[in-house]
């Protein structure tokens, strides 16, 4: 079949074509520092903004971040509620063990980790652990995976390690990535 719409092959080998579907995106800001107050907040959304990750790397206006210590701040808890009233997602992927903790307990909507790996593979504070996956599944969470060496890699070391040495490839990716098929029981082995 020759066609430039979007297909699938069902599961007895004939092609189907899929709807026409718009390709999307979602205005995202990693790092809420730049939400001054929450007059800011109101804008950005007028403006399309539907996710925020509160903190990026080190310490923060509203949280803690990457290879930093703490968790939300009172004006990180306060974004937290005027988020959820407006429907922004935030994005839990730079926060503290802390402050993805209590981002969950002060917030009521979904949630997402844009960008993370497991820590179980790499183990550095910015990926997420196995808890943390568990209570983002309980939550109905997306999870994205991050394709940046060091955080596949869980012996390398900035500034001296190369891809090529470790033999990464997209395989290495995969090994962060879990997918369920939902076929168990039904469809034999």
């Amino acid at each position: 079949m020759s066609t430039n719409r979007p297909h699938l092959q069902s599961a007895c080998g004939e092609e189907k074509l899929t709807p026409d579907l718009p390709i999307s995106y979602i205005l995202s800001l990693e790092g809420a520092d730049s939400i001054v107050n929450l007059d800011y907040l109101a804008e950005a959304y007028a403006s399309g903004l539907r996710a925020i990750g509160l903190a990026h790397y080190g310490p923060g206006t509203y949280a803690a971040g990457t290879n930093a210590k703490g968790g939300l701040t009172a004006r990180g808890r306060d974004l937290l509620h005027e988020m959820d009233q407006m429907g922004i997602i935030p994005d839990v992927t730079h926060l503290t063990d802390e402050g993805f903790q209590e981002s969950l307990e002060h917030f009521n909507g979904p949630v997402w980790a844009n960008h993370s790996n497991c820590r179980a593979i790499t183990p550095h504070q910015r990926q997420l652990n196995d808890q943390q996956i568990r209570l983002l599944i309980q939550r109905g969470a997306v999870i994205g995976i991050a394709l940046d060496a060091r955080m596949l890699i869980p012996d390398w070391i900035s500034g001296k390690s190369t891809p090529q040495q470790h033999s990464l490839t997209l395989e290495t990716a995969v090994n962060h990535v879990g997918s369920g098929s939902d076929l168990d029981g039904g469809f034999g082995t």
